[in-house]
């Protein structure tokens, strides 16, 4: 480990439209101290190519390219693994960085007491043009020391965090059906601390894929949104840390039984007794308490009437 480090983590796959606009914002960081890990997934376009021919020109540059493609998660704690500094930071590979992103939260994480920080975000489309000006639009962040607030939904993401490279012996493993970026977010309000700035340091590049669904699609989303909660809480059932333990097997047995029957009380009784911590990150000042939990219900929490 290099005093001061930062050491970024760019897990890349046929991405070759946007990459050489994100190594750029990199390089440029006003933070100096920095390598760049890159790590390409066995892209079929010309992404390894452009990572390449920085790669030649930059000695703080190490590329890495799989023999197979292994995904999202394992490429990253691959990439994890090949890090030398004191901090790490992930980078997707279509976003723009603010030139100040690495050395604000730098400070950010050295004057504060938390192992982890991150930063607001601006989402565009992939022309560039701004969809939402600020990711506190639609979510409320998360900071302190509660991981009961990043149980039933992340507000963490991946490309806005920085990290203490202490927080490595916690996270790994990284699991495998799980959001590697919700999962590290979790483990640190477990463990420690985190800590967030409302500075918009990332465009944030959101991939638009319209379609339309009808009524049946959607139904079957329904039950597929309810599986895929039970998978992410059984992930935060075997973290390594056991304090909310108690509390995610009720969750986990009420959805359970909202999928065999489409209806559970325990599940709504869990969920309103606990509303200031899991309903947190999308509870908004315009919204009754009722209409938060009806919101959260109708993508397939409790009763099928709600559908």
């Amino acid at each position: 480990m290099q005093d001061n480090l930062v050491s970024i983590l760019l897990c890349t796959f046929n991405g070759e439209k946007y990459i050489d606009e994100q190594i750029k914002s990199i390089l440029n960081q006003t933070y100096k101290n920095i390598e760049l890990i890159i790590v390409d997934d066995l892209s079929t376009d010309n992404t390894y190519k452009v990572c390449k021919k920085y790669n030649e020109t930059h000695q703080n540059i190490r590329l890495f390219q799989n023999e197979t493609n292994i995904g999202i998660n394992r490429n990253f704690e691959k990439a994890i693994n090949l890090a030398n500094g004191k901090f790490l930071a992930f980078s997707d590979q279509d976003d723009i960085w603010d030139l100040k992103k690495i050395e604000i939260l730098v400070k950010l994480i050295n004057k504060s007491s938390a192992i982890l920080v991150y930063c607001n975000s601006e989402m565009i489309d992939e022309g560039g043009k701004t969809i939402y000006s600020s990711s506190t639009d639609h979510n409320v962040f998360v900071k302190g020391e509660n991981s009961k607030k990043l149980i039933l939904y992340n507000t963490v993401s991946g490309h806005q965090m920085l990290f203490k490279r202490k927080l490595l012996k916690h996270i790994l493993p990284l699991p495998n059906t799980f959001w590697y970026d919700w999962w590290i977010a979790y483990i640190a309000l477990d463990f420690f601390a985190i800590h967030f700035t409302e500075q918009k340091l990332v465009k944030y590049r959101i991939h638009k894929n319209s379609f339309v669904q009808t009524k049946k699609e959607k139904k079957s989303n329904r039950k597929i949104k309810i599986k895929e909660i039970i998978n992410n809480l059984k992930s935060l059932y075997n973290a390594p840390n056991q304090s909310n333990k108690l509390l995610i097997k009720q969750l986990i047995t009420g959805y359970e039984t909202v999928l065999n029957t489409g209806i559970s009380f325990r599940l709504l009784y869990v969920i309103i007794l606990n509303r200031k911590t899991l309903l947190f990150p999308r509870i908004r000042p315009s919204f009754s308490l009722f209409k938060r939990i009806r919101n959260y219900l109708k993508i397939g929490l409790a009763y099928k009437h709600l559908e």
